[in-house]
């Protein structure tokens, strides 16, 4: 895996707020803006030795917890909501889960 070099994967771990990573050639790739289940094509912005990171180009396929049409007619031109996509249940779900890394007692 090289820098700049475009590659694909499916979205199987998700760090909040707003992390997605999957596994390639022996490192794991995080992808910012992606979500669980979603099939992505990305390019490499760094390597490091056991992880890679990575700019999500384009969603190949949809996850199953897709379930909304964003209301935002700016949605996927400026960035700034990666949940719209998501119905309100599955937003709260996905933050609720393991790995928000917060850390603090009583803070979820």
């Amino acid at each position: 895996m090289k820098k700049r070099e475009i590659i694909e994967g499916v979205i199987k771990d998700y760090d909040f707020p707003n992390k997605g990573s999957f596994e390639l050639d022996g490192k794991k790739v995080i992808v910012k803006g992606a979500l669980p289940g979603q099939k992505v094509s990305c390019m490499v912005s760094k390597v490091r030795k056991d992880k890679a990171e990575a700019r999500l180009l384009d969603v190949l396929e949809r996850s199953e917890i897709e379930d909304a049409v964003p209301p935002c007619p700016q949605f996927g031109i400026c960035g700034g909501c990666a949940y719209q996509t998501m119905s309100y249940e599955h937003q709260l779900e996905l933050k609720a889960g393991p790995g928000d890394g917060c850390g603090a007692p009583g803070i979820r």
